[in-house]
């Protein structure tokens, strides 16, 4: 893993706050795999990849990301997707909004929790 830059722009004086950051970061390099918000991992997906419980997945690229086969009520799947628009999320058996599909993800730049809660409705996207 390796983060060879971080730049803020836009910010004058070198403080750097959450204030003056308003969406003025660029990043540059590579990460395979990192600990952050609390010790979720998160883990780089650039081909169809089987999703963990409990990890953030960054999906780099148009693939699959296939939701676990067997999931406990309230077990959590974190998805963020780059600056592309075909993704999808398999199901894996189990229902996704209630649905018997899998989900296609068509929107550059988005972040999705998926929440089991049950084979009802399956997992539950927020």
């Amino acid at each position: 893993m390796a983060i060879t830059q971080i730049k803020t722009t836009g910010i004058a004086d070198d403080a750097v706050t959450s204030a003056k950051l308003d969406n003025s970061i660029v990043m540059t390099g590579s990460l395979s795999a990192a600990q952050v918000n609390g010790g979720i991992t998160t883990t780089v997906v650039s081909s169809s990849a089987t999703a963990t419980t409990g990890q953030n997945h960054f999906i780099s690229s148009a693939c699959t990301l296939t939701l676990p086969a067997s999931p406990s009520l309230g077990d959590q799947v974190m998805v963020a997707v780059g600056n592309f628009a075909t993704a999808i999320l398999a199901r894996n058996s189990q229902k996704i909004e209630g649905t018997a599909e899998d989900m296609t993800i068509d929107v550059a730049r988005v972040g999705l929790t998926c929440v089991y809660t049950g084979s009802t409705y399956g997992w539950a996207i927020y």
